[in-house]
């Protein structure tokens, strides 16, 4: 892929939440076994790909000769999950590094982000989730032996644009109309243990109604998030049923308009909450077109974003200091 698309390859590292019946398991592996896979997984990985260096690779039609089989080496890897002989079958393309993505968050997710990921794909609802989540895998990068810098964490931006405020919540309420209340109080009763079944909507949801954490859940990260909320704001059941950790990938959202969406980016740039985002427009076709006609436009008049790039690679986009 990295060939196809002359150096604009990534690896999204992922550990998964399910599937784990696909592979002869009854029960998904604990986060941490599955991350200590991940880690050795991914230095194989990276030694295949250093296995046929790009200088290798010669392709003289005149002397017949495609490669110098000297410079091609296997990896002999023997480790607890992995047995690797190698070499990759496959010249790498020049030598720019592809770029790796992880988007761990709990503990041992954290850990293996901030030891191998050029970029954190983040859920962080509110500024501050942002805030501690940047701060904690910069700190952690420079016990791997890393640079703080070294690692940037994009969290997931879900935009619901419109020309003016009331436009864009009804848009957002549109948006997720047809999503099943059960579904919703089943997911808040996995996370946290809270059966709010017989509850009416404009009753409140405090601190104290929460049951301790269940010993086991799909996923701890959107769990933790979940019962930070519910600790953080007494909201009613209604207003809880429509926040991100609840309908969404605990993303952050934007519901409003152009002006709205540039002047939070820039607060959550200068808080120190992201060093970039991945932008998801949602609703209709024009939250897309305002996004990228007017958010974008006003995130480089603001210096917040680049006019121009100054490389070809992904690589290279990543670690523009413009950006």
């Amino acid at each position: 892929m990295n060939w196809i698309s002359n150096g604009r390859a990534g690896w999204n590292i992922v550990t998964a939440l399910d599937g784990n019946r696909n592979f002869g398991l009854s029960a998904m592996p604990t986060a941490e076994e599955r991350y200590e896979r991940a880690a050795e997984f991914t230095e194989v990985v990276r030694l295949l790909w250093e296995s046929y260096p790009h200088d290798a690779l010669k392709a003289n039609r005149a002397s017949g000769r495609y490669a110098d089989s000297s410079a091609i080496r296997p990896i002999e890897h023997e480790g607890r999950h992995f047995s690797v002989q190698g070499p990759l079958n496959l010249p790498a393309f020049g030598d720019t590094p592809i770029p790796l993505i992880q988007a761990g968050a709990s503990e041992a997710g954290r850990d293996f982000a901030s030891s191998v990921a050029d970029a954190i794909f983040a859920s962080t609802p509110d500024r501050d989730s942002g805030i501690e989540l940047r701060k904690d895998l910069r700190r952690r990068a420079g016990g791997h032996g890393r640079k703080p810098d070294d690692i940037r964490v994009l969290p997931g931006l879900s935009l619901y644009l419109a020309e003016n405020r009331a436009q864009a919540r009804e848009l957002f309420a549109e948006t997720h109309a047809r999503m099943e209340k059960p579904r919703k109080l089943a997911s808040i009763r996995e996370m946290t243990g809270l059966d709010l079944t017989d509850w009416p909507e404009d009753r409140p949801v405090a601190a104290t109604d929460l049951p301790p954490p269940p010993a086991k859940v799909r996923s701890r990260t959107h769990s933790d998030l979940l019962r930070r909320l519910i600790l953080r704001e007494e909201l009613t059941v209604g207003e809880l049923l429509l926040r991100p950790e609840v309908i969404g990938s605990a993303h952050w959202q934007i519901i409003g308009t152009v002006g709205d969406a540039v002047e939070e980016i820039a607060a959550w740039a200068e808080a120190g909450a992201m060093d970039g985002f991945v932008c998801v427009p949602g609703g209709s076709a024009d939250s897309m077109r305002l996004a990228l006609e007017g958010v974008v436009p006003g995130l480089v008049e603001a210096g917040l974003f680049r006019d121009d790039y100054s490389g070809s690679t992904f690589a290279g986009h990543l670690r523009d200091d413009e950006a």
